[in-house]
């Protein structure tokens, strides 16, 4: 016999022991082939066919938790659930034929919802965080919720750092789940998550290096642009729009040098914090070899330490 019809037996004869009706039953029944069909699935998540042509991704390793016993919605539908999930089937008006109609996990749901928008803000990030948050709570072994949680926090930082007290930081939140990774990666034996976490934490710094190095590359670069503005608005006799320039082009001279020292040190600053996340990434515990490859390829990528950087009144004085 198959291992996924031995399986399904196994969970039918459970229900005869429960004393589940032969409309629990049919329910199970149903329900059941669906999940034998996830945990055979070797990715991450599995399309459930849903009743209607609908598909839903559910988390794989929700599938390997334990089926619980038939709740009955109403006298047609029954609810099903394997940990976190909720898989709901009954009969069909039309064809009388028991189908699937839904399977959710509310929390994970509504987080990838909000974090996943092309529009999102500050505000349903932070929404999403409480839903992440939620859903790791109801349940804590999976990985995967907890790096979808720390990306969604890396963003809401993104858009939130502005401002702050220390803006080259991860800040609080991240900083915090990072270190709960951690501990859960060491407890657990999962070290490849914890790698990842600090590849994601990498590469959030080198976003914003990138962002920093652009800006430092653009400062003073619309000098040639206003001098040239100055020379033929002096050819037309335009004096109007070559004072208004001229002192326009003035300031901008005046405040680059400290917009460049502040760039510098921000970038110095960055590239020390990424320095820390990569000090603490190993290939130690990591098997899959891709991952091993890419923390091999970043680490060498990395100068560590960062050289000391020069201050522009140290460079003055020196010439």
């Amino acid at each position: 016999m198959p291992t996924t019809q031995k399986m399904i037996t196994v969970t039918l004869m459970a229900c005869a022991l429960w004393g589940c009706s032969k409309t629990e039953a049919r329910v199970l029944d149903v329900v059941t082939h669906e999940i034998e069909k996830c945990r055979a699935s070797e990715d991450t998540f599995y399309e459930v066919k849903l009743h209607g042509d609908e598909t839903y991704e559910v988390l794989t390793q929700t599938c390997h938790e334990a089926i619980s016993e038939v709740e009955m919605a109403s006298e047609w539908r029954g609810l099903v659930t394997t940990g976190p999930v909720s898989w709901m089937a009954g009969e069909d008006s039309a064809t009388r034929a028991f189908v699937l109609s839904n399977v959710e996990w509310p929390e994970l749901d509504r987080a990838l919802r909000m974090a996943n928008n092309p529009e999102a803000n500050a505000k349903s990030l932070a929404e999403a965080e409480k839903s992440f948050a939620a859903a790791q709570a109801e349940y804590p072994k999976s990985g995967w919720v907890r790096l979808a949680r720390l990306d969604n926090l890396l963003k809401l930082r993104e858009e939130t750092r502005s401002g702050t007290e220390a803006p080259e930081t991860l800040g609080e939140e991240a900083t915090a789940v990072i270190e709960e990774i951690d501990a859960w990666a060491k407890e657990s034996g999962d070290l490849e998550v914890a790698a990842e976490a600090r590849l994601k934490a990498i590469a959030y710094y080198e976003r914003y290096i990138t962002r920093q190095e652009g800006a430092l590359e653009s400062l003073g670069s619309r000098t040639p642009w206003f001098e040239a503005a100055i020379e033929q608005a002096k050819k037309d006799g335009d004096t109007k729009t070559v004072e208004e320039y001229s002192k326009e082009l003035e300031e901008r001279l005046a405040r680059e040098p400290a917009e460049r020292e502040a760039l510098e040190v921000r970038l110095h600053r960055l590239k020390e914090l990424r320095c820390e996340q990569s000090t603490a990434l190993s290939v130690s515990g990591v098997e899959d070899n891709a991952l091993r490859e890419t923390i091999s390829a970043k680490l060498s990528a990395i100068t560590c330490p960062v050289p000391a950087r020069v201050a522009a009144d140290a460079e003055g004085a020196a010439e």
